[in-house]
């Protein structure tokens, strides 16, 4: 009987669907109370808040006609730190923890439209936008296993996708009708190279970060996770020392970040190595901008750095194969030059860095720009607004 009402009346925030009591009520409510420019986007869970729900969160703040948005949080950023956020937006903002169910009830029930950018499937009562947190260049939804065909459910509203080519990869991974998936720019590009400001805790971890760097320039190392141990590092200790002692020679500073999914503790005595994980510094975009020199492996991270239009080097010394796999040739699709070898890696890193500001050391991402980021004019906020308003026409 305890667990019947428990399923009835209360969120799992780890499984959050809407209790069957709340489906109920809504069916009744919604009706009489939702109102046009009322907005819900949703903090996935077990994720800190941020990316492309964020950067489209600051873009519709500015618009006058944006009366409401709620933002429903399930993740693991404090609902007190999300508000702080906005403080010139207070009137329009209101974050709502998935514990609190009478203000969980009345949010669900007046927003038009609803935003999330993750697999969950909330059961929400109106149009679902999914602002897809990643681009494809490893293998996602069907094209990754057989047990997530079912995925295509959880997408059955709309889905954004940075270019032409994400959209056609997006429909065939989801099971989607192609024009479901939006080919609009990915909201948190606009970020780096367009015209929406950084959150306040942005400019905090950029001001923390740049006192750390000092006179230095910054090389980020981020390596992506594997499927069968998200703690794998491809570097070995005795390699990252090396490293690090070698950019300490010509005024750089190594700053590793290991995916957000990992749990690995980056383990080192060393002064010239930086500890960015997610732990720390919840969000790479404010990593970017401090950023000399982009080194990674299999990590769509790469795609977004080539907005910066600085250098971008693939490394991954291990021998292991990514067992994911890719949706097209990698050596293709990667945008910079791919190690495999570490001493090579450490010698023509050298020759980089000494001779950084010639151009013959930077690389031609027009190819990977085109595939990935197709013409994006530093405007995918507005595209994506003014496409779902043509969709959408009675919800904004």
């Amino acid at each position: 009987m305890y667990s019947l009402l428990k399923k009835m009346l209360f969120i799992n925030k780890d499984n959050p669907k809407l209790p069957d009591l709340y489906r109920f009520l809504i069916f009744f409510i919604r009706p009489l109370i939702q109102q046009t420019g009322v907005t819900c986007f949703v903090a996935c869970p077990n994720k800190p808040w941020g990316c492309n729900l964020e950067a489209f969160v600051c873009y519709l703040l500015a618009k006058p006609e944006q009366k409401r948005i709620y933002i429903l949080n399930f993740g693991t950023t404090p609902s007190d730190e999300i508000s702080r956020q906005y403080p010139d937006y207070n009137e329009k903002i209101k974050v709502i923890d998935a514990r609190m169910s009478v203000a969980l009830l009345n949010c669900v029930c007046k927003a038009k439209i609803f935003f999330a950018n993750d697999y969950e499937n909330y059961e929400l009562p109106g149009p679902i936008v999914n602002l897809w947190h990643g681009i494809a260049l490893k293998k996602i939804g069907t094209f990754q296993r057989k047990r997530l065909k079912k995925l295509g459910r959880k997408f059955k509203q709309v889905i954004c996708a940075a270019a032409q080519m994400d959209q056609c990869i997006m429909a065939q991974a989801f099971g989607m009708a192609i024009d479901r998936v939006i080919p609009s720019g990915l909201p948190r590009h606009d970020w780096m190279a367009g015209r929406i400001e950084f959150p306040l805790r942005f400019k905090e971890q950029a001001e923390k970060l740049e006192l750390l760097i000092g006179d230095k320039k910054l090389v980020l190392y981020a390596p992506t996770f594997r499927d069968e141990n998200r703690n794998f590092l491809p570097l070995t200790t005795n390699q990252l020392h090396q490293w690090a002692t070698l950019l300490a020679k010509h005024g750089y500073i190594l700053g590793i970040r290991t995916h957000l999914t990992a749990q690995l503790t980056i383990k080192h005595n060393h002064p010239n190595i930086l500890d960015l994980s997610g732990a720390i510094y919840h969000h790479i975009e404010a990593i970017y901008p401090l950023t000399s020199i982009l080194v990674t492996d299999y990590s769509s991270v790469c795609i977004d750095f080539m907005l910066t239009g600085k250098p971008i080097i693939g490394l991954d010394p291990s021998e292991l194969d990514y067992s994911r796999g890719f949706i097209l040739d990698f050596d293709t699709l990667f945008p910079g030059k791919f190690y495999t070898n570490f001493t090579i890696f450490l010698q023509d890193c050298e020759k980089l860095i000494a001779n950084a500001q010639q151009p013959l050391n930077h690389f031609d991402y027009t190819l990977q720009k085109k595939i990935f980021l197709g013409h994006y004019q530093h405007n995918a906020c507005e595209t994506l607004h003014q496409k779902l308003k043509k969709l959408y026409p009675k919800y904004f």
